[in-house]
């Protein structure tokens, strides 16, 4: 009975504590426990592999989240792009000729 409660109160202070992370901190940190895991089934249950799974986890973690910020970058700067092409070509020319043109 003991250590259900103590897994619950752990689980539950665990669950709590990653509430205020950012999303690049949450996928670092979900990366870290996903690799410690498999590191640690992988490795046979020996602490190099659990240590190194972590690593390598939050390591992928951080490049997922800096793809991510890049595109989301490259998106809005096509959009700022066209937007700026559609307001030159209104400056010189009608409304139905800049709507019917491909930015």
């Amino acid at each position: 009975m003991r250590k259900l409660i103590l897994t619950a109160i752990l689980t539950v202070t665990a669950l709590t504590g990653c509430a205020g992370l950012s999303e690049r901190d949450q996928r670092i940190g979900s990366g870290a426990v996903i690799g410690g895991v498999a590191g640690n089934v992988l490795g046979g249950g020996s602490a190099i592999g659990t240590v190194g799974g972590a690593v390598l986890g939050g390591l992928v973690g951080a490049e997922v989240d800096r793809s991510r910020n890049d595109a989301r970058y490259r998106n809005d700067q096509r959009y700022y792009d066209a937007q700026r092409r559609y307001d030159e070509c209104r400056r010189w020319n009608s409304r139905r000729y800049c709507d019917s043109r491909r930015y």
